[in-house]
């Protein structure tokens, strides 16, 4: 029983290092602030995009997180995205996810400015970064093309980029050791 309590505890909790998908919205960007309908419609593709790959253990960001609001009733869950569509009154509930500190500086920027998407893979093997990374990748490149700048960061992209530039430099420094091994 101890070790089926321990499963459900890792499976639960356990998993990757998370990765950060990082968009700027503003002057020169396609989107005034992350609650506008092009960041929030972009946030919603690339997190149903991620979410159900087989490498990916779960995709939290801003267009399907819960934000905590009042009702008349007393309180409920809103999110910026539902049924596929971003909400009318994203701005006023962006006001309200700015001042919400589980939202701030974790989704989002104290200005609206700058959103997260953040991704938790189911490991922290080296293979399965390379495949998150390359999904991703892959994920924003229609984005890319619309005028959208995004910064990775985690432990996945500094694997993978750190990797790639190790190869290509051991790659130009061998003929050098090679050379160097020669006229000794």
């Amino acid at each position: 029983p101890l070790i089926k309590n321990l499963d459900g505890f890792i499976e639960q909790f356990g998993g990757g290092l998370p990765l950060y998908i990082v968009w700027e919205c503003g002057e020169g960007h396609p989107c005034d602030t992350v609650f506008d309908r092009a960041s929030l419609t972009m946030a919603d593709t690339v997190t149903r995009t991620l979410s159900p790959l087989a490498v990916v253990q779960r995709v939290e960001g801003l267009a399907n997180s819960g934000l905590l609001v009042p009702s008349p009733g007393g309180f409920q869950v809103r999110r910026f995205v539902e049924d596929g569509e971003p909400v009318a009154d994203a701005a006023d509930l962006g006001k309200r996810a700015i001042g919400d500190p589980l939202w701030l500086g974790n989704l989002v920027s104290a200005d609206g400015t700058v959103g997260s998407i953040v991704l938790q893979a189911i490991d922290n093997d080296a293979r399965t970064h390379l495949r998150v990374y390359e999904t991703v990748e892959e994920a924003l490149a229609p984005f890319k093309a619309q005028g959208f700048e995004f910064h990775l960061a985690g432990d996945a992209p500094t694997t993978v980029i750190g990797g790639r530039d190790l190869a290509q430099s051991s790659a130009k420094l061998v003929p050098l050791i090679v050379v160097v091994i020669a006229v000794i």
